[in-house]
């Protein structure tokens, strides 16, 4: 079977897409596309429905590009700031003037797709609840699967909204800056806190953890490297495959950490965190770490240790405009080694110079052996963050060596990479945000340490307001 992509596999019937949530799926629906009405009367009509998310959240306007190497890597200050003068958007992102007209679409548009694809969560959540196992190919296993998923991604779309459009929780004032979603249709839905958002979300992927647990632990060959992003083995029935590419149980997991983390929960963080580094089965540990051979074969994502990932299969297409052209996205530094303090490290190989200027290659069409299964993967999250999320817990302890263990677990995941021991000698936070810079180029995950830590990325931000997206003015979901 040649690889392809789970999304591409279920079968062969449209997919609902420009769905506008508040009023209904069906507002903008394509010509020739099945009813709502119609494609919830199977069950196969609920995994379109899911599959339908997974796309939306891969496209441009949200993690294909804006929520990964394109917006949130500009005002992560991850480019060169004035060698964005070209791009028309980005040139005055990277000035925070959010109220510039482009930007200003920009951001609305993130906005509304992502409570676009939270409200079609809401509407399998709803609807499925009330089904009748039988109505399912593989029964009350493949019903709890799909309920699970979809709340693993409201809980993950929440969470990020909360990140890019409230305050940091060592910012947050109490006031109420968006709306946690959880009705279809939504008539009207009140703003929430960032303790309530955050509360909300842990007790969704408590739930997901619970409903994708029985299928995920019967039968745990489907979270290995080769099946979980390869797409080796040829299941008798493909919704099932391609774990890496769904809200697996351990993907699950780790968004349970990262809202904790981000709640300041640390010992619960450390423990679901834990329980992903620790995750194994009879093929050995689910999730390890690329080698450099594995790079210079083609395996720019490093993907040995992505627990959850999207696909774009346009993505080499969609990049090709940024790199190494007069609209080029020019990485900030000079030099690797002002990126990479270890000659060695490994990630330091997807970092290109070209005409003396650098760039990330992690989109970058490659020939080699890998790249059919690098091509369309969007990371979203990796292993690194789980010992960054351990690191975290031993940096918050009362302990007169908290800040030792802490660069100790760093230097666990750093040694991985071929990275010597005994490199990270500044505070704590700021070896964290260095590290986190190397771990993500173009992921877009690095804005978010910086606001976190309220570390400001460059001058051109005058005050800690400018870590905060405006909401849309019409604030419409």
């Amino acid at each position: 079977m040649n690889h392809m992509k789970i999304y591409k596999l279920l079968m062969a019937l449209p997919l609902l897409v420009g769905l506008n949530s508040c009023s209904g799926w069906l507002d903008l629906e394509p010509k020739d596309t099945t009813t709502e009405t119609d494609l919830f009367q199977t069950g196969d009509g609920y995994r379109i429905a899911l599959n339908g998310i997974y796309e939306q959240m891969a496209e441009t306007s949200l993690y294909g590009k804006e929520l990964s190497w394109g917006f949130l890597d500009v005002i992560a200050q991850t480019y060169r700031s004035y060698l964005l003068s070209n791009i028309e958007t980005y040139r005055y992102a990277v000035k925070y003037q959010y109220t510039n007209d482009n930007v200003k679409l920009l951001i609305e548009s993130i906005w509304s797709k992502a409570y676009n694809n939270i409200a079609n969560c809401n509407n399998i959540i709803q609807r499925i609840e009330s089904e009748s196992a039988g109505k399912f190919a593989e029964g009350e296993i493949e019903q709890k699967l799909i309920e699970g998923e979809a709340l693993a991604l409201r809980a993950y779309l929440h969470l990020d909204m909360l990140r890019l459009f409230a305050p940091s929780m060592l910012k947050d004032d109490g006031r109420q800056y968006i709306p946690y979603v959880d009705t279809y249709p939504c008539t009207f839905q009140p703003y929430s806190s960032n303790k309530e958002v955050l509360e909300k979300a842990i007790e969704d992927l408590k739930k997901a953890k619970t409903l994708v647990e029985p299928f995920e632990m019967t039968d745990t060959k489907w979270l290995i490297t080769k099946n979980r992003i390869e797409g080796d083995a040829n299941p008798a029935d493909l919704f099932f495959a391609y774990r890496g590419y769904r809200m697996n149980y351990y993907a699950i997991c780790a968004l349970l950490a990262r809202v904790y983390n981000y709640a300041g929960m640390h010992k619960e963080a450390f423990d679901e965190a834990s329980i992903v580094i620790e995750a194994k089965g009879d093929g050995g540990k689910f999730f390890s770490m690329s080698t450099a051979s594995d790079v210079v074969n083609g395996n720019i994502k490093l993907y040995h240790n992505i627990i959850f990932c999207l696909s774009n299969q346009n993505l080499w297409t969609i990049y090709e405009p940024y790199y190494n052209s007069d609209k080029g996205l020019v990485l900030a530094e000079w030099e690797v080694t002002d990126i990479f303090d270890a000659a060695n490290d490994t990630r330091a190989q997807l970092v290109k110079s070209v005409n003396s200027k650098l760039y990330s290659i992690k989109n970058v069409a490659t020939q080699e052996k890998m790249a059919a299964y690098v091509k369309d993967i969007i990371p979203m999250i990796r292993l690194g963050e789980m010992y960054y999320i351990r690191a975290e817990y031993y940096k918050n302890q009362n302990d007169d060596k908290n800040e030792e263990h802490a660069k100790s677990e760093l230097d666990k995941l750093r040694s991985a990479y071929n990275c010597p021991p005994g490199k990270l000698i500044g505070e704590f936070n700021d070896e964290l945000i260095n590290e986190a810079h190397r771990e993500y180029l173009g992921e877009g995950q690095l804005f978010y340490y910086y606001k976190k830590l309220n570390k400001h990325p460059s001058y051109d931000m005058s005050n800690d307001d400018q870590f905060v997206l405006p909401r849309p003015d019409n604030e419409n979901l």
